[in-house]
Formats: structure tokens, sequence, C-alpha cells
């Protein structure tokens, strides 16, 4: 159980820190969304709102992991963690190619460029594609066991 534990708290802080990452990120760009395009935050309660719902489920799978300890295991597993990180590097090809024209907020812009190369060539709008794939995939990976119901708001979306 302690190495399930381990596990479980390794994929929830690879993430966490990637977060963190992508909040940095997002304060870059957003100066240079605001001096180039005069880009003004488009819902400014909603986007408080989201980072309330991202903090939060991360508490919530880090509750879970230390309460239960249990996790998917064989090709079950492995087949997450596979989907999961296909589904990052796609998010990040959507992030490199949208420059400095991502972030996490949505912004009202004058004149901005429509991306039409990389993925979004083939997809309207990739990265929020892959960030839901993302939480499904933490979720399934970190939830106690196949036959076991969720304890948690981060279960949640996979029902019980």
């Amino acid at each position: 159980m302690l190495i399930a534990k381990l596990v479980n708290y390794s994929i929830i802080f690879m993430f966490v820190i990637e977060r963190l990452i992508e909040l940095s990120v997002n304060q870059f760009n957003k100066k240079i969304m605001i001096s180039k395009y005069a880009a003004k935050i488009k819902f400014p309660k909603e986007a408080l709102q989201m980072r309330i719902f991202h903090t939060l489920w991360f508490v919530s799978l880090l509750a879970e992991t230390y309460i239960s300890g249990k996790m998917l295991t064989g090709f079950w597993f492995y087949f997450c963690v596979s989907v999961l990180i296909l589904a990052q590097a796609l998010r990040w090809y959507a992030i490199y190619t949208l420059g400095s024209n991502w972030s996490v907020d949505i912004y009202q812009m004058k004149a901005h460029p429509i991306i039409e190369s990389g993925p979004y060539a083939y997809i309207r709008h990739p990265n929020y594609r892959k960030s839901v794939s993302k939480l499904l995939k933490i979720i399934l990976v970190t939830i106690q066991s196949q036959n076991s119901k969720p304890m948690f708001f981060s279960s949640a979306y996979i029902g019980s």
C-alpha cells in the first residue's frame, strides 16, 4: 500500500508542478497580450472559480490517496498513464502552437491572429479536449480500485 501511495503522490505532484509552470507561462503571455492586443479578461469571476476548482481538485486527489492508498494496476494503469502522457504531449503542442496567445484565462482582444496551424488545423479547440482527457486519466490512475466507489469530488466524474 505504501508503494501505491508513493506512485499516486508522484503522479499528482508531477501535475501540480506542471500546473504551476502553466500559470507562469500564463503570466508571461498575459503581459504580451495586454501590451500587443489591449487584452482584457472577459470572465474574471469564472477565471477565479476555475482556479479554485483546480486547487480543490488536486487537494481532493491528495486526500483520496492519503485515505485509501489504492490505485489501478496492471493493464488499466499502464493504459491510463499512456493516454495521459499522450494527452499532455498534445496539449503542450497546442500551447506551443498558440505561443504568446495562449492563456488559462479567456481574453477579449483587438485584432489578434487566428491560429490555424499545428493541431488547430485539425481540431477547433485541442487544448480544451486535452485538458478534459487529462482530468479523466488522472482520476482513473489514482482511483482507489476498479470495484470501489469514489470517495471525494475528484472521482465524481466517473460515477459510482
